[in-house]
């Protein structure tokens, strides 16, 4: 038997759902964010008017995957301004390659498998390329 005096504490019974109540897990879990360094095609558009170009995934939160796109244009479909590259990200393409400077954000469902061979190839293309990601974090925060 315990004391009256006992320093001893109940822990409280855990709450259960209601019947027919659906649990929700708050876990940060599929929120982490973790960076990445890939190039990806889309498998679609949000909008079937745009055209789908390469994307250069650098940041997977959950299920979303944050992304520059790749383009040949001096500006995009939304008339959004982009950045030359001195070299296109693409092995087999010679012509000038530019990227957009708004991130774009995909299901990672959506997104098709990684392109091999596919990089930054001067050190003037990933310092322009992480200009612009960090132009973009701190926008979307």
């Amino acid at each position: 038997m315990k004391n009256k005096n006992s320093k001893e504490k109940k822990k409280p019974a855990a709450k259960k759902p209601a019947a027919g109540k659906k649990v929700i897990n708050n876990s940060t879990k599929n929120n982490k964010t973790k960076q990445k360094s890939e190039f990806r095609v889309p498998n679609k558009r949000p909008n079937d008017t745009q055209p789908i170009h390469p994307l250069y995934i650098y940041k997977k939160r959950g299920k979303s995957m944050f992304g520059l796109a790749i383009t040949h244009d001096e500006k995009g479909a939304n008339r959004s301004k982009t950045k030359a590259l001195d070299k296109n990200p693409n092995p087999k393409d010679d012509r000038q390659a530019r990227i957009k400077k708004k991130a774009e954000v995909h299901d990672e469902k959506n997104l098709g498998p990684r392109l091999k061979g596919w990089s930054f190839w001067t050190q003037k293309d990933r310092d322009t390329v992480n200009a612009l990601i960090r132009q973009n974090n701190t926008e979307r925060q």
